[in-house]
């Protein structure tokens, strides 16, 4: 079970879309012309004290982000009393503004991913005009990059792909991920680089959550969307047999594979022995 936040979280979190609020709003210092989010807020644990990063999508001068920051800063007092009144607090912790660049830097890893995906299709498509040109120059020595990124993996590719189109773009020497999704599945995929492959393995086992969305009434030849339609009827059901169906799923379950997953079988993923080419 996921463990449950405590005051401090749950306070950052109702704070976090409060201060987006206020700042979308009220705050019409011209240094903030740019588009502000606020990506996170870290509380203390007594309230008294609470960290704001922000992040400028906008704007990659520096200069301007600093003045940015200045400008919050400055403005935090009227910030906390609106803050106070939002959020009905008797103690309005003090706020300290901070730059972060994640946002922008995940945009940037993504137009990465995109420019590399499409450099593969483009080679796949024509293979002879690799001939003397990246093909013939010898590899080049990986650098030692440390880290967690958090890659938002989109549909259709496997996991291993996207892990060595990651570790391509890094020149990492080494990387690894902490379980495979799907190809079918997108979502949140941690890649470890570095030494954070040391402890990648303890993770495989923590608490993860799923969304899926399953039509009732068909049924395909590989039991997911990308199989062939091999049954379709009408239900009809109430809400409680709905409720009593989905009791069976509730609690500690053994989770079989299918056939057709990310599941390793002699070291290849199973839906690549079940589907030749894919």
């Amino acid at each position: 079970m996921a463990k449950e936040f405590g005051r401090p979280q749950r306070v950052a979190q109702e704070m976090q879309k409060e201060i987006a609020i206020i700042l979308q709003r009220e705050i019409k210092d011209p240094r903030l012309g740019m588009m502000t989010t606020v990506s996170g807020v870290e509380m203390s644990r007594d309230l008294a004290y609470a960290k704001v990063y922000v992040t400028f999508l906008n704007d990659k001068d520096e200069a301007a982000v600093k003045a940015g920051i200045k400008a919050l800063q400055e403005a935090s007092g009227f910030i906390r009393s609106l803050l106070g009144k939002a959020m009905r607090l008797r103690i309005v912790p003090e706020l300290t503004f901070f730059y972060d660049n994640s946002l922008v830097e995940g945009m940037r890893m993504s137009n990465l991913v995109t420019s590399v995906v499409k450099h593969d299709d483009e080679r796949r498509v024509n293979p002879g005009r690799q001939q003397g040109g990246l093909m013939s120059r010898p590899r080049r020595r990986g650098r030692d990059v440390h880290g967690v990124l958090l890659l938002d993996k989109p549909q259709g590719a496997s996991s291993n792909d996207v892990l060595q189109k990651v570790k391509r773009i890094y020149n990492a020497n080494r990387a690894g991920h902490t379980g495979a999704l799907d190809p079918l599945a997108t979502g949140m995929l941690p890649i470890c680089l570095g030494e954070a492959t040391k402890f990648s393995q303890y993770l495989l086992d923590s608490d993860k959550r799923y969304r899926v969305i399953a039509k009732l009434g068909q049924r395909t030849d590989t039991s997911d969307a990308d199989g062939q339609v091999v049954e379709e009827r009408p239900l009809t059901f109430s809400d409680e047999q709905l409720a009593a169906a989905l009791d069976s799923f509730r609690g500690e379950t053994q989770q079989v594979p299918s056939m057709y997953s990310a599941l390793k079988i002699s070291g290849q993923e199973a839906i690549r022995i079940c589907s030749p080419g894919y």
